[in-house]
């Protein structure tokens, strides 16, 4: 099941470059489902200093002096975790901002991540989750103290300098959201709920837990469980006359087609329920094509449309007052052959 991105241009079977490049940078997509962004840096030898290749020219830039400086300012027991810490907010930081005019820069993240965990305790970032929570409060802390953040290896640069008024603003609302589904999943009754809530920030990236923890999960929350009934209807979009049908599942069916998810007796769900669909591709194909999933719809009816070979699946939960009640993963079988972009390239 697909969502849009970007276009692409091929290199061989195993990457790609997006196109347009980046102002400062070019994106390097991966079969894995993860990218890698590549500066161009000059080394003059004689001086040891560096520039980066911009559009608007080149620019004194020097990636070694941070990574010297991330080394110093934390000890070796606490980089892997510190680094972690980084991901999580990086992945926030591309959902929730999808204006790149709006979004906190990767440099500005790290950097305050690693001035943040400074100020805390060991036991404040014990674990990932926690550790989250800790330092999402002292970024805000920071924050609303100045909306300066120095360059820690040349103090002059504001790195949060392009973020305006606006900007910085709107980077406090979203970080003040992320704390808040911080404090309801490290408090949630368990493990299901908690995933629920973290989805909230983190979208189809956080997993859901197994089938099994999620029966069990159910049935210890205070609120009386629902899990739905779906009912999935399938159309070829070429031949309408083709159907397929099925309950709480579907398949295997072809590509491209149409497919309608709808919860069967919504009356049965508790008043004031709302359901949320999300949709988790989990194939090889799908990491082909860099889309392992997508926030799909909210409502009783969600529309996907069937692109990639393999099982996927639609995530339906149902929620109460924000708390989850309620979850049913619909596999979708979707038949066809699969080539690699490597084979497609061999066929040509």
């Amino acid at each position: 099941m697909p969502s849009k991105g970007p276009n692409t241009v091929e290199l061989d079977g195993i990457v790609e470059v997006v196109a347009p490049p980046k102002a400062r940078c070019c994106r390097v997509r991966y079969d894995g489902g993860f990218h890698i962004d590549i500066p161009v840096y000059h080394l003059n030898p004689a001086q040891r200093t560096r520039t980066l290749a911009t559009d608007d020219g080149w620019e004194p830039s020097d990636p070694e002096t941070i990574y010297n400086w991330w080394c110093a300012e934390l000890a070796e027991y606490q980089r892997d975790k510190a680094r972690r810490l980084v991901r999580y907010l990086k992945v926030w930081a591309r959902l929730k901002f999808t204006d790149e005019n709006l979004r906190p820069s990767a440099i500005l993240l790290t950097v305050m991540v690693a001035y943040c965990i400074g100020e805390l305790d060991d036991s404040e970032w014990a674990s990932d989750d926690d550790g989250l929570r800790s330092v999402t409060a002292a970024l805000i802390t920071r924050l609303q103290r100045s909306s300066v953040v120095p360059n820690p290896v040349t103090p002059s640069e504001d790195l949060a300098a392009r973020l305006t008024k606006d900007a910085h603003r709107n980077l406090l609302v979203e970080l003040e959201r992320l704390l808040s589904v911080c404090d309801r999943a490290l408090s949630a009754p368990s493990q299901l709920a908690a995933a629920s809530v973290w989805q909230e920030a983190f979208e189809h990236f956080f997993p859901m837990p197994d089938a099994e923890v999620t029966t069990d999960s159910i049935a210890l929350t205070q609120v009386a469980s629902s899990n739905p009934n779906v009912r999935v209807r399938a159309t070829l979009r070429k031949n309408s006359s083709v159907r397929f049908a099925g309950q709480n599942r579907i398949g295997p069916i072809p590509r491209d087609c149409s497919i309608e998810f709808e919860v069967e007796e919504p009356w049965m769900l508790p008043r004031g329920a709302t359901v949320e669909w999300t949709v988790r591709n989990d194939s090889e194909e799908a990491e082909d094509e860099n889309d392992l999933g997508h926030t799909a719809a909210t409502g009783l009816r969600a529309t996907e449309r069937s692109a990639y070979v393999g099982t996927h699946y639609m995530d339906c939960v149902v929620k109460v007052g924000g708390q989850m009640v309620g979850h049913r993963r619909i596999p979708v079988a979707i038949e066809g052959t699969y080539l690699s972009r490597r084979q497609r390239r061999a066929r040509r």
